[in-house]
């Protein structure tokens, strides 16, 4: 139950942030982004995607949060390791930036879940 509710919750992640974000610079710049602009883009929807996931794995099953980030963290890292390696293999190295992205979005989450800050839902009402 929290491995499909967490990729759901990560695509959906990336696709409403990646469709702000590209609807922001086109308001902004007026085309689509294209070079540097499009690198950084990217990122910032992966990062999203990687966040996300995390954080509703962790939400998802609150009794464990700390076992369940760092599952969540294995499992990201098998998926950019694929990634990065389909990525040398067809000789696109783009994907190297938003690959970032993803393991910064799930290790910020993973960080504030292993500090505490991340916590359930009814935690103030525990004595």
């Amino acid at each position: 139950m929290v491995l499909p509710a967490a990729m759901l919750s990560g695509y959906l992640a990336y696709f409403v942030g990646g469709f702000i974000n590209n609807v922001s610079i086109a308001l902004y710049l007026g085309t689509p982004p294209e070079g540097w602009l499009k690198i950084a883009s990217d990122t910032m929807t992966h990062i999203y995607l990687g966040a996300a996931f995390t954080y509703s794995a962790v939400r998802i099953a609150p009794s464990a949060s700390r076992y369940v980030a760092l599952a969540a963290s294995v499992l990201l890292l098998v998926f950019v390791g694929l990634s990065l390696w389909s990525s040398f293999v067809i000789g696109k190295f783009y994907a190297l930036p938003a690959l970032g992205g993803v393991l910064f979005g799930g290790a910020t989450a993973i960080f504030a879940t292993i500090a505490g800050h991340t916590v359930p839902y009814d935690a103030n009402r525990l004595e």
